[in-house]
């Protein structure tokens, strides 16, 4: 097992995706990411298998499809994702969506 130390990282860049810590295609431990949605993008269609998923947003608004349902989220809110749960993230306004997702498989 590979074990990580302390570290910091800048969530600065104009990059889309911007992987922070470990790897969402692990199984097991914590893996983040950094990301930056333009007007009208959408991550697309997706599950993290057996990874729990939380999503921070920190500027724009957020439209989460999850099943039928539809979330809004604006600066500021949380959202919790279970594990194999088919899921959207979209920007349908003007502004910049960043968010921050955090992902874990135990």
């Amino acid at each position: 097992m590979n074990k990580t130390g302390p570290f910091v990282k800048t969530l600065d860049g104009a990059r889309q995706f911007k992987r922070i810590l470990g790897n969402s295609k692990k199984k097991r431990g914590l893996a983040s990411g950094f990301v930056i949605l333009k007007k009208r993008a959408a991550v697309g269609l997706h599950n993290t298998g057996k990874r729990e998923e939380v999503l921070v947003i920190l500027q724009g608004t957020a439209q989460v499809s999850i099943a039928d349902k539809r979330f809004i989220l604006k600066k500021g809110t949380v959202l919790y994702i279970p594990p194999d749960t088919l899921h959207n993230v979209e920007n349908s306004h003007a502004r910049l969506l960043k968010y921050l997702y955090v992902t874990a498989g135990i």
